[in-house]
C-alpha cells in the first residue's frame, strides 16, 4: 500500500485508518484529498498497478470517506421520553390490548 505523507500523519495507508478507528488520531486533521493525491501520484508514477491494490484503496477511502462524514455532520439530538410520550404510549398499547382481548387465537 502507498506510503502517505500529511501534517498530522506519515505511513501507510492503512495504518492510518487503523489509527483513526481506533482514535490515536483525528479525522478532521487528515485531508482526504491529499490522501486521494498521493495515492494517485503514486499510481501514475508506476509501471502500472495491480486490481487488488486498486481495490483495497478504493475499500479503505470509502472506510476514510464514511468516518469523516461521522465526524463532520452534526447528529441528531437524542431527546428523553417526556411523561406524556409515557402516557400516551401506553394510553396506546391498554387501547390496542382491550381491542384485542376479544378475538379468537388462531
Amino acid at each position: 500500500m502507498a506510503e502517505i505523507s500529511l501534517p498530522v500523519f506519515e505511513g501507510p495507508l492503512d495504518l492510518l485508518l487503523h489509527l483513526i478507528e481506533r482514535d490515536d488520531l483525528d479525522i478532521t486533521a487528515v485531508s482526504l484529498v491529499s490522501v486521494t493525491d498521493q495515492y494517485l501520484k503514486a499510481i501514475r508514477n508506476g509501471d502500472g498497478f495491480e486490481a487488488h491494490a486498486l481495490a483495497e484503496f478504493v475499500s479503505v477511502g470509502a472506510k476514510l470517506i464514511y468516518l469523516k462524514s461521522r465526524a463532520l455532520l452534526p447528529r441528531p439530538r437524542r431527546t428523553q421520553p417526556t411523561r406524556s410520550m409515557m402516557t400516551s404510549s401506553a394510553a396506546s398499547w391498554w387501547t390496542f390490548s382491550a381491542s384485542t382481548s376479544g378475538t379468537p387465537k388462531w
